[in-house]
């Protein structure tokens, strides 16, 4: 007869940790923006990504060369190798694209 309520505990433990397990993929992603700075080395409109060489960006990444894929293709049309830009990076569980771009004074 002890052998009931362990089983019990068992079945009710097993039970919420599968819940909790359940719930742990139902997570909530979100989308982080990020400012940065930089200078166009190059612009492939077929594949829609820029490569910059930019600045380090607070809190988020390092200077350094890296291709980034545009969310809207028309940016490209405002933009060409060598200008200086201010950028905007969107940051979410889709990857990482550029969501703006502005030519900058020199």
């Amino acid at each position: 007869m002890r052998s009931k309520p362990r089983q019990r505990i068992f079945i009710a433990g097993f039970l919420l940790l599968a819940l909790m397990g359940a719930a742990c993929k139902q997570r909530v992603t979100a989308v982080v923006t990020h400012e940065g700075v930089g200078v166009i080395e190059e612009v492939d409109t077929e594949a829609s990504v820029i490569q910059i060489n930019h600045e380090a960006i607070d809190d988020y990444m390092p200077a350094m060369s890296m291709p980034y894929k545009v969310k809207d293709k028309a940016l490209l049309e405002k933009i060409k190798t060598g200008d200086k830009v201010a950028f905007t990076v969107e940051d979410s569980a889709a990857g990482i694209f550029v969501i703006d771009v502005k030519k900058q004074g020199r």
